[in-house]
């Protein structure tokens, strides 16, 4: 007799796939099996939702938790275990297991070994743990996994009619909110920045008032303080009538090297006194009247 094989002819969508040694088979979104390569047996009727495939053995678990196999040498379901509700089913070789709706228990067939005592564990988790499940949690699943996992049930065929979508998680971050946030992160640091460069400004700007500065010029650019007028005529009148020569202040600049720290050899009570020699080779001691801001 030559095995009935069903090979698709231009691929499909299916919601399980599983592999044999020589063939395969998988379930459409209508719950219906489809088989392709060097299978043996006939492919059952039904709605099903899980599959195990061994060597030239294959059982599928249907919608209503029975298992239904098929195989070389007419295997078939051993008929104490045929009115068993499962939850998930697997296959190696030619031995097949799956788990009991009832108690979680793990009952394995396909062998003279299990023949006699098919129960292999008395608790076995039907399937992984998850954090959220597309078609509800299998009851009494939630004391299998820590908290707050559960277990997935499979889904009906009428929720399998189209491709699964991911779950929508409303407590994740969309590219959206991301996108806001990047924003309004970049806005608050240029204000902190334009804020901090304005304060920055306004109060350098007020020290600068508290105190005169070395730009209120002695060549009448700008205008001299009345604190350095009154000094001025205190230093005139120390001069005990002896005469006083007066020099440019780009002379005195250019002497003093613009007033350098190099050129400065003392500080009196009005102000530095700066060493410089003039053109004519004459050394001469240089005080430059300052205000200071305890003059005011």
């Amino acid at each position: 007799m030559v095995p009935e094989v069903y090979v698709p002819a231009h691929g499909g969508n299916y919601t399980f796939v599983a592999a044999g040694f020589r063939h395969a088979c998988a379930i459409s979104f209508d719950g219906s099996l489809h088989c392709w390569g060097d299978m043996e047996g006939e492919i059952p009727q039904g709605r099903f939702f899980s599959l195990a495939l061994g060597e030239n053995r294959s059982c599928a678990l249907g919608y209503d938790r029975r298992v239904l196999c098929w195989g070389s040498n007419n295997f078939i379901m051993p008929p104490r275990l045929q009115d068993t509700f499962f939850e998930s089913i697997v296959a190696k070789r030619s031995v097949f297991c799956g788990v009991v709706s009832s108690n979680n228990s793990l009952l394995c067939w396909g062998s003279e070994f299990f023949e006699s005592n098919a129960k292999v564990f008395d608790d076995v988790l039907p399937g992984p743990c998850r954090s959220q499940c597309p078609c509800g949690p299998l009851l009494n699943s939630a004391k299998l996994c820590p908290s707050p996992d559960i277990i997935c049930q499979p889904c009906s065929p009428q929720v399998a009619q189209s491709p699964p979508q991911p779950p929508n998680n409303n407590t994740g971050w969309s590219r959206k909110m991301v996108a806001f946030l990047v924003v309004g992160c970049v806005g608050c640091s240029s204000l902190l920045l334009v804020m901090a460069f304005f304060l920055y400004r306004y109060c350098n700007s007020n020290r600068r008032a508290s105190r005169v500065h070395d730009s209120d010029r002695l060549d009448g650019s700008q205008p001299v303080s009345r604190v350095l007028q009154k000094r001025l005529s205190h230093v005139i009148s120390m001069g005990n009538g002896s005469p006083l020569e007066e020099f440019s202040l780009e002379t005195l600049l250019q002497v003093t090297d613009n007033f350098s720290e190099d050129k400065r050899i003392g500080i009196g009570s009005f102000g530095s006194v700066y060493y410089a020699t003039l053109e004519d080779g004459k050394e001469v001691a240089i005080k430059r009247a300052e205000a200071s801001s305890s003059s005011y």
